[in-house]
């Protein structure tokens, strides 16, 4: 596997000459013309730019969506319908903390010798917890990430940093009697940083005008909306129409979507959340586990069709730009 850097590293080489890069810059708002519909960004450095069309995908704690959902409520009337639009801002805690640490694999090998370090994903899934493992800079780090679940804690404010780097005490305790390799894993970690896992409500808008978020599915998203942005059809004249588009095809999925992953947690710890329940006691038997295993790979199987599901948007975009025929006399 590839480490993000190199990833990035990789999709900027590949841009064209035409295409100019602006690193360092955190978009703090935006503010739209309403007579030339043109988008000002101002930045947190003090610059500000002019832009046709914004694609903020800009993470949990966007400026982009923060801005949008504000300037939205400010058009509601109803005291109800604003507030509940409002909380879709700020996202909240999962009840999960997430350790992550790269080890280089050769201090691994040194410390044991008698094992393997992973050429693929491994994950290790048990009560309230899992670990995964997978390795980076092709194969010169591995990458852990530790997930340790409080339960009842979904929803409630998270206190204190949401990054910070934490003793390697902090996680050792969480795999004592576990297989030999997770166990190595953990003990291997030097300064993990310690993230509290954050999600966000259902979002009832994706766009507006020529503003759009991009996040929760979002290499899909940005597949499909690259694809749109480039469609014969499209110009800049009806950006906003193909933004709205992009909103109606994808907006269900991306929402369904932070559904699965909340689902996935707690199959991932073995907390099956049936229909109409939180929780289910969880003993471990055969048929227990193909139960997980089964929903995981259906969880996940989304992400394999991303050509079928441009195919469904095309059709609806070039649904709007038919012309209708007139019946024969």
């Amino acid at each position: 596997m590839l480490h993000r850097k190199d990833v990035v590293d990789f999709l900027l080489q590949c841009l064209p000459a035409s295409c100019k890069i602006h690193t360092s810059k955190k978009l703090n708002s935006y503010e739209v013309d309403s007579e030339t519909g043109k988008t000002t960004l101002h930045f947190s450095d003090g610059d500000s730019t002019v832009t046709d069309m914004l694609v903020g995908a800009d993470g949990i704690h966007s400026a982009t969506r923060g801005t949008m959902y504000k300037k939205l409520a400010s058009s509601i009337e109803d005291d109800e319908s604003r507030k509940n639009l409002l909380k879709c801002i700020d996202p909240v805690w999962t009840g999960i903390l997430v350790y992550r640490n790269l080890i280089p694999t050769e201090k691994f090998l040194k410390a044991y010798p008698d094992l393997e370090p992973p050429t693929d994903m491994m994950m290790h899934l048990g009560k309230n917890k899992h670990l995964i493992t997978f390795p980076v800079s092709e194969g010169k780090l591995i990458n852990v990430v530790i997930f340790h679940h409080n339960r009842g804690t979904f929803g409630s404010p998270f206190e204190g940093s949401w990054v910070t780097d934490v003793p390697k005490e902090e996680v050792l305790h969480l795999f004592e009697g576990w297989d030999i390799r997770a166990e190595a894993f953990v003990k291997c970690v030097e300064r993990p940083s310690r993230w509290p896992l954050h999600s966000l409500r259902p979002l009832p808008h994706y766009v507006d005008g020529a503003v759009a978020l991009l996040g929760d599915a979002a290499m899909e998203d940005a597949y499909v909306l690259g694809r749109l942005l480039t469609h014969k059809l499209t110009h800049i004249g009806n950006v906003a129409d193909a933004l709205k588009t992009y909103e109606e095809a994808r907006l269900p999925f991306a929402n369904s979507v932070v559904q699965r992953s909340h689902n996935v947690a707690r199959y991932y710890s073995f907390s099956v959340p049936p229909e109409g329940s939180e929780t289910v006691p969880f003993n471990g038997t055969p048929e227990e586990l193909d139960c997980v295993r089964n929903a995981i790979v259906d969880a996940w199987e989304w992400q394999s069709e991303p050509d079928r599901v441009w195919g469904d948007v095309e059709q609806l975009w070039l649904a709007k730009h038919s012309t209708p025929v007139s019946p024969k006399l």
